[in-house]
């Protein structure tokens, strides 16, 4: 495997659920749908998914699951896609959530938290980076 690859994992954090993605950053590639052109260089989305997952038949999204359940969901399928090259992680992990959220690194007490301000009750001082 070519050590210059770069793998990214992506969470974009909704209430209800999760939108999560891998992608592969690299010189080379083959050409399908899943790559853009950056420069040289390549993106190509390697996995995706929507975590907790539609009902397949009334293709609705179950709310009957709390945010430690959803968070316990999503690192279980980054774990599962560890890239290949033996690293055992990620290059990069990017997080985009709804807010507030605490995003300062020298205030331990909020960040990496969802803020007593968020209307989501439920999601409040929940902690998405542990």
């Amino acid at each position: 495997m070519p050590e210059n690859k770069v793998y990214l994992a992506a969470v974009e954090g909704g209430g209800t659920t999760f939108v999560v993605a891998i992608a592969c950053v690299d010189d080379g590639g083959e050409n399908n749908n899943n790559i853009l052109n950056i420069g040289s260089r390549k993106l190509q989305l390697l996995h995706t998914a929507s975590i907790p997952k539609r009902d397949e038949v009334t293709g609705e999204i179950p709310n009957n699951r709390t945010p430690e359940q959803i968070i316990n969901e999503t690192c279980s399928f980054f774990r599962e896609k560890l890239p290949p090259d033996g690293r055992g992680h990620y290059s990069a992990l990017g997080i985009a959530t709804f807010g507030p959220a605490g995003v300062d690194p020298k205030s331990k007490l909020q960040y990496g938290k969802i803020l007593a301000g968020s209307p989501k009750k439920q999601c409040r001082g929940v902690d998405i980076l542990s």
